[in-house]
Parts: structure tokens; C-alpha cells; sequence
């Protein structure tokens, strides 16, 4: 997806004023370095683990072991996560096996948890590296715009890949589905399939899964999340049922400003999804950070899909630099909304609250800057701009 918005709204990407340590350095999670990497390849081990105490969970496996498993093997014991930090004057290089230091898994295609995920993960051997200083100033804009990557966008601190909210697919007008880029079957480019919408049944109960064996992350690291004291609380006796069923992972704020979860290519911090509410006080309330994006349902002036089709794309496209014109031919429509092409299946689905007006105000919305703006009240103001970016201080940033 080429700069679309970051539509789970979970990880905070923030800009700072300056650095009072060397966040990138030291943010890493290296706590659990030193555990072997473990999965369970069915969810008869979770249970057995989870609710029996066995230890059930594998150190070494082979896909070929499991029916419908057809790729990833582990062969040897391998450490999960962060294995090495080292830096220049220019650079930070990270050193990870990509696996993380929970225990992953299982994973599943369908949502009745009865058809295995076609592959398991493997030891990445990644080595990254991020420049040491990204020395953007405040409400800095690009000339030129590079498009995310397919791929990896950046680490996560346990050192598992960080994926753009894509999964590949777009939706092909003249074949009347959704294609994936290999081989032929190319989709237009211009509907893009949401990630998490589409591809979280797959998702273990850390939220994550593997491209062929590459374990990676599209959302909210429930895990890691937990791990690091973000708000989110872990029951190790709940086996995992799916998104929005029974699940180990549960959001309970703590009233704490969200640690950095990951670093992007270019070197900046991307936190949780609780920060202060005056971006420029820190001694001010901690709050979730209020998204700067809606579905176009209607409300507040936006297109509402159900009634005009995807017929247009959202303003945001134009103001990235990804299209020239909202306009489409009808070449490149998109499907009519129903239950199998819901609103926000497609990141185009969503539009950006600054290019709309508040049905309740009637006035346009702004990105909440400051505390001299008022008390902040969702009816005027969202938190991150259409980068998912807001200039603020941190814990780590001050």
C-alpha cells in the first residue's frame, strides 16, 4: 500500500522534540533473549500446556509433521527475539532471529479453528539497520514520497518484522475479485485489502503470522504489548478462539504512557496506543490517542460506500501523492458494499477526519496540537495526523 493509512489505530508513530537518551539503542527487549523460540503447532498442545500443565509447546518442528502444513521447519533450537546490538556513528544494526520470545502459535485459515495455517515460522537471521538520527523537525513534509514496503517496514523491539497494513491483495474490476500480485493474477492497485480485516482469522493470539517463514506483525502486538506493560493484561490458563472470542490478551488500561513498540525504516519510534493528552505536557492526562481516521459510512461529510459504491477514492490518496484525482473510471471500481466486502476491507475505505467536517460542530476537524485548544473532545479534534504522526513529548522524548 503506498503511504496509506495505518488503520488499526493501535501503535502510535510520534515525532519528538529531542533525545534525552538513546531510545533506539536502549528500547530493545532483551530481557527474554536468552529463551529458546517456541510455537504450538496445534491448538490440542495450547490446551494441553495452557489448561493441564504439560508442556506441550515445540522447540524444533517440521510442517511435514502436520497435514496441510507445507512450509516451516525449525530443525535445531534457536533463541527467540533480539540477539545483538551494535552501532555506529551513523547507523544502529539489530541483530534478531525474527521469532518472538512468546510462545507463538497455532494458527489457523477459517475461523472455525479447523483448517491449519499453511506454514509455520522459521529463524529469520535478520540483521537490520536504522539510522541513528532522523533529525526531522516538526510537522516535517516530504517532497518526494518512497512507497512502504510489501515487506518488512521496520522492527518491533522483541525484533519480530513490522508489516504495512497490506496484505497484497487488491481488487481486480474486470475479474470481479480480489487478486494478489503473483503471477497473473494481478489486482488493479487502487482498492487495497486491509490486512487485519482480511488475514486476522490467521493471526495467532499475539496477533501475528508468517509470510512463507517469515513471522511477522500487521497490528497490535497482544504479546508484546503484555510483556512490556502496555495496558494489556495475560491469562496463560485462556486458550486463544479468534479475534473478539476467548483470548489470553486483554486490554486493561493502566494508566500509563505506552512504551516504544517498534522502530520504522527511518528511524522513528512507534509506541502504543496510550500517550499524554497535551502533546507538549507531560505531566498532563494519559488517554488513548484518538485516531484521524473514520469509514466512509456517511457520517461527518464523508462518502457513504453503501449508497454510491466505490465508485471514488478518499481525499487522502491525493494529498500523499498516491492518485491525481478522487475520480475513477468505472474500470476501476471497486465491489458494492456487502456482507462479503464490508466498509473497511479496503484501506480505501477509510477517509481522513482532517478533510472532513463534524456532523455534531459543523465545523471542520483539526489534529489537537495543544492544550490551549481546550479540553479535548473527540467531536472537534483527533490525535495523529494522516501519517499516523503527531509531535509530542514521551517518556523517552521529553
Amino acid at each position: 500500500m503506498k503511504n496509506g493509512p495505518f488503520i488499526q489505530t493501535i501503535v502510535v508513530l510520534l515525532l519528538a522534540s529531542r533525545v534525552f537518551a538513546e531510545p533506539l539503542i536502549d528500547s530493545w527487549h532483551t530481557a527474554d533473549s536468552g529463551r529458546y523460540a517456541r510455537i504450538w503447532a496445534s491448538q490440542d498442545q495450547e490446551t494441553d500446556e495452557r489448561q493441564k500443565g504439560v508442556r506441550s509447546s515445540l522447540k524444533t518442528w517440521d510442517s511435514a509433521d502436520y497435514p496441510g502444513v507445507r512450509v516451516g521447519d525449525q530443525p535445531m533450537p534457536v533463541y527467540a527475539g533480539v540477539q545483538g546490538i551494535s552501532y555506529s556513528e551513523d547507523y544502529v544494526y539489530i541483530k534478531s532471529t525474527g521469532l518472538a520470545t512468546n510462545t507463538m502459535g497455532p494458527w489457523f485459515l477459517n475461523e472455525a479453528q479447523t483448517t491449519d495455517f499453511p506454514s509455520f515460522p522459521g529463524n529469520s537471521a535478520i540483521l537490520y539497520r536504522f539510522p541513528r538520527s532522523s533529525g526531522y523537525p516538526k510537522n516535517y513534509a516530504p517532497a518526494t514520497r518512497t512507497p512502504s514496503n510489501v515487506g518488512t517496514c521496520g522492527l518491533f523491539v522483541d525484533g519480530v518484522p513490522l508489516f504495512n497494513t497490506s496484505d497484497t491483495f487488491s481488487y481486480d474490476t474486470s475479474a470481479g475479485g480480489d487478486q494478489e500480485p503473483t503471477n497473473q493474477n494481478r489486482g488493479d492497485g487502487y482498492w487495497n485489502r486491509d490486512a487485519f480485516t482480511n488475514e486476522g482469522v490467521t493471526f495467532d493470539a499475539g496477533n501475528a503470522h508468517q509470510a512463507m517463514e517469515q513471522f511477522h506483525y500487521h497490528a497490535s502486538p497482544n504479546a508484546l504489548r503484555s510483556t512490556l506493560g502496555d495496558s494489556v493484561d495475560y491469562n496463560p490458563a485462556v486458550v486463544y478462539k479468534g479475534i473478539g472470542k476467548a483470548s489470553p490478551y486483554t486490554e486493561n488500561f493502566n494508566g500509563k504512557h505506552s512504551p516504544i513498540l517498534a522502530w520504522a525504516n527511518d528511524g522513528l519510534p512507534m509506541y502504543g496506543p496510550y500517550g499524554y493528552s497535551d502533546p507538549s505536557d507531560a505531566t498532563s492526562e494519559v488517554r488513548r490517542m484518538v485516531s484521524g481516521y473514520q469509514k466512509r459510512d456517511g457520517t461527518n461529510g464523508s462518502t457513504n460506500l453503501a449508497a454510491t459504491g466505490r465508485t471514488t477514492m478518499p481525499q487522502w490518496v491525493v494529498a500523499q501523492g498516491v492518485r491525481t484525482t478522487r475520480t475513477l473510471s468505472s474500470a476501476f471500481y471497486g465491489p458494492n458494499v456487502s456482507s462479503a466486502f464490508t466498509i473497511g476491507h479496503y484501506m480505501e475505505d477509510y477517509e481522513y477526519k482532517g478533510h472532513l467536517t463534524s456532523d455534531v460542530t459543523n465545523a471542520r476537524f483539526a489534529q489537537y496540537s495543544s492544550a490551549s485548544l481546550g479540553v479535548f473532545q473527540s467531536r472537534w479534534y483527533f490525535d495523529l495526523n494522516e501519517y499516523n504522526v503527531r509531535f509530542c513529548v514521551t517518556p523517552e522524548f521529553p
